[in-house]
């Protein structure tokens, strides 16, 4: 009896996951929401390098869920941030920049008149437009806060 208790609490400690100082758990991951600005080249260079030994990159987000926590938080913190995609290779195709995969989420999640193309190529969530459809795409130039995700482990 005592042997199956124990494997009860390990199996549930694991999956509770941990979460690197700074970081922020939501779900199955870990979210760095920046105090620094960068250019969205740069801030995905400080997600991945900054944190050693953990691996972080820009943000991807694959619910809605997710994304209401992060548009949460923006509105929280009154910042911009970057997040992890860009129409970088395909103009006016979106791709998650971790996984490659298409952004395929509902059109629910841009701002009105979002995407707008031009030589905005890069995905930020902006805290000030009163819901959760918050994504627009912004030069890749601009300096703004950025936020990192990582597996809880």
């Amino acid at each position: 009896m005592i042997f199956i208790l124990f494997i009860g609490c390990v199996v549930f400690s694991s999956a509770s996951g941990r979460c690197p100082d700074g970081f922020v758990k939501f779900g199955a991951s870990c979210y760095y929401f920046s105090n620094d600005v960068g250019t969205w080249t740069g801030s995905q260079v400080v997600c991945s390098q900054a944190f050693f030994p953990t691996k972080a990159n820009l943000v991807e987000i694959n619910s809605q869920t997710e994304n209401e926590f992060l548009y949460q938080r923006a509105r929280e913190n009154r910042k911009y941030y970057w997040v992890g995609a860009s129409d970088l290779q395909i103009t006016g195709m979106y791709r998650w920049l971790n996984s490659g995969k298409v952004v395929a989420a509902p059109a629910i999640f841009w701002a009105p008149t979002e995407p707008q193309g031009g030589s905005e190529h890069c995905m930020a969530i902006v805290h000030d437009r009163g819901t959760s459809n918050c994504w627009i795409d912004i030069s890749c130039n601009h300096q703004l806060n950025f936020i990192c995700e990582t597996p809880a482990k």
